[in-house]
């Protein structure tokens, strides 16, 4: 019997999965193996009823069997097993083996699989009559524990419409601009430029940059073009923010980075992170593997959460 199969040996995961329509296929003699325990992931599409309340009810629906499908072709390649509850996706791998466990090493899997589902069921649109939106997605590795398990307090909890007038048409706007820029950053149209830090008048230089996004409007420069004007996106970034969009775009806003301190050797870049988005350490222990720098390189980013993040601000989101 597999790795993954012991899952469905436990009685709180088999009760779990049954209720998802999930059955192990088991052994013959019932008898459990000695590998490790499977890698267990809960995804969250936590602007679902956002999406339900600016659009219609099945918008979300469509949503919900869209990020499923994609999940089930995900689970194709790398194998394993997925069910959706709710607004819920839970994922369960072969987490590898028991030497591998005993280690102490977080495997490179358990640390890359999160951002891959996150970017596979996000990282689109979902096209209706009603309109173009993207799913925000949020994953999470589940533990075991002796608590029995609770998918909707394992996954993230759904984002709530707003309240106030214009809300809706709000959201509708967001999602326009926000599904603009990603068809700009897939057409080679944004562009990561890093200018001067404008400091206080009587406070020291440091040399630092800060980043600026922008577009390509005009000309027809191809991928990566120099062609037409250019303009900032500020107002684009603020949209997306409040969507919760904003993992795929940091990812892109980091490949930028690295691109401009591989060819700047002096250069100094200094990140705005928002404190609310996680630990201070945990986000620059997130820009440092996303950037993939040498540590002479990765000394060149400060990395400051007293301010405003230009880049991630939301929870997990694609």
């Amino acid at each position: 019997m597999s790795n993954l199969n012991r899952l469905v040996k436990d009685a709180q995961w088999t009760s779990l999965l049954n209720r998802l329509g999930v059955r192990s296929c088991g052994s013959r003699d019932g008898s459990r193996d000695d590998g490790v325990m499977p890698l267990c992931l809960v995804a969250s599409i936590f602007n679902v009823r956002q999406i339900e309340a600016a659009y219609e009810k099945s918008l979300g629906s469509s949503v919900r069997r869209a990020v499923l499908e994609r999940a089930r072709q995900l689970v194709a390649v790398e194998g394993g097993m997925v069910a959706r509850s709710g607004d819920h996706i839970l994922f369960a791998f072969d987490a590898g083996s028991q030497a591998e466990s005993d280690s102490g090493v977080l495997p490179m899997r358990e640390v890359s699989l999160p951002e891959r589902i996150a970017e596979a069921l996000g990282g689109a649109p979902i096209h209706s009559e009603s309109g173009i939106v993207y799913p925000a997605i949020a994953v999470r590795v589940a533990g075991y524990g002796d608590e029995p398990f609770d998918i909707d307090a394992m996954g993230a909890a759904s984002m709530a419409p707003g309240r106030l007038p214009g809300w809706r048409e709000q959201f509708q706007g967001d999602m326009a601009i926000a599904v603009a820029l990603f068809r700009a950053m897939d057409e080679g149209r944004l562009s990561v430029e890093a200018t001067p830090l404008r400091e206080e008048p009587d406070a020291p230089r440091t040399g630092y940059h800060v980043l600026t996004l922008t577009e390509r409007i005009g000309g027809n420069g191809g991928n990566g073009g120099n062609g037409g004007k250019r303009r900032p996106l500020g107002g684009a970034l603020k949209a997306v923010e409040r969507l919760g969009l904003t993992r795929r775009l940091d990812r892109w806003v980091l490949h930028g980075l690295r691109e401009l301190l591989v060819l700047n050797p002096s250069m100094k870049v200094k990140l705005n992170a928002s404190p609310e988005a996680m630990p201070p350490d945990e986000w620059r222990l997130r820009v440092m593997n996303a950037l993939l720098l040498s540590p002479e390189t990765a000394s060149r980013v400060s990395v400051d959460t007293s301010r405003r993040s230009a880049l991630s601000k939301h929870r997990g989101a694609a």
